[in-house]
């Protein structure tokens, strides 16, 4: 099989190289190419299999976001509808996003939440000017957020209200 030029770029973006998703969607791939006979993978080969992934690959999506706190799944929430126009977030972002939907949470916790999430490796830090500015680390996770767990959603949990 051959590729586009940029589709096996665009394909470690999506997953940041992560092992398991990596492969989850090369397998998915192959067996699209393979159905359909067809010997060379466009990015639009890639965002079909990312589709199906989203549309199907629950479980493992779904054991990630359970294995969080209730307020690490809600500042993740956010930063998954609040990324996906910026791409960067800052804790003061999370606290206005979340004001909107009167649900209140100081820098300071923001802050902590984005931290553990940075920890978890579900997120990226980097530090610019004593604030820092957050990224998804995996597309292909935001992605599954925004359709799978909209902030909206996260909300309505009960155990995810911080006052």
């Amino acid at each position: 099989m051959t590729y586009e030029p940029g589709a096996v770029d665009y394909t470690y973006r999506l997953t940041h190289g992560h092992p398991f998703f990596t492969q989850l969607l090369c397998y998915e791939m192959v067996e699209r190419q393979r159905k359909q006979r067809k010997a060379y993978t466009t990015i639009t080969d890639v965002e079909d299999a990312v589709r199906h992934i989203i549309d199907t690959g629950h479980d493992h999506f779904t054991f990630i976001f359970e294995t969080l706190s209730p307020p690490e799944r809600l500042v993740l929430s956010v930063v998954a509808a609040w990324s996906a126009e910026r791409r960067t977030v800052l804790a003061s972002d999370v606290v206005s996003e979340l004001s909107r939907y009167r649900t209140e949470l100081s820098v300071y916790d923001a802050a902590r939440q984005l931290e553990r999430l940075a920890q978890r490796e579900l997120l990226v830090a980097d530090m610019r000017s004593n604030n820092s500015v957050y990224t998804f680390r995996m597309e292909l996770v935001r992605r599954w957020l925004v359709q799978h767990r909209p902030l909206g959603e996260v909300l309505s949990q009960p155990s995810s209200r911080f006052s």
